[in-house]
C-alpha cells in the first residue's frame, strides 16, 4: 500500500511538472505515449539482472523483487492514463 502511494504521488508530481512545461500539444501527447509505452514493456533487462545478482541469495527473494517491479512499472502506466483522462494527481 505503501509503495502504490509513493508511486501514484512520483508519477503525479512528474506528469505536474510535465504539463507545466511549455510544449505544443503534439509534444505532450508524443512525451504521454512514449512515457506510458515505456511503462508498459516488461522490465526483462531488470529481471535478467536481477537473477544474476548474487546479493539475493535464494529464488524467491528474486521472483518479489522483479514482482515489485513490475507493479510499479503497472501503478505508473494507469496513474499515466488516469491523469491524461482528467484525473488529479495525488502530490
Amino acid at each position: 500500500k505503501e509503495l502504490y502511494k509513493r508511486t501514484v504521488r512520483l508519477v503525479g508530481g512528474s506528469y505536474d511538472w510535465q504539463n507545466q512545461q511549455q510544449l505544443s500539444l503534439s509534444e505532450k501527447t508524443l512525451n504521454f505515449i512514449k512515457i506510458l509505452f515505456e511503462n508498459l514493456i516488461p522490465p526483462l533487462n531488470f529481471v535478467f539482472n536481477t537473477f544474476k545478482d548474487n546479493r539475493l541469495e535464494n529464488i524467491n527473494s528474486k521472483i518479489q523483487v522483479c514482482w515489485v517491479m513490475f507493479c510499479v512499472r503497472y501503478i505508473s502506466a494507469w496513474e499515466i492514463i488516469r491523469l491524461k483522462l482528467g484525473g488529479v494527481s495525488a502530490r
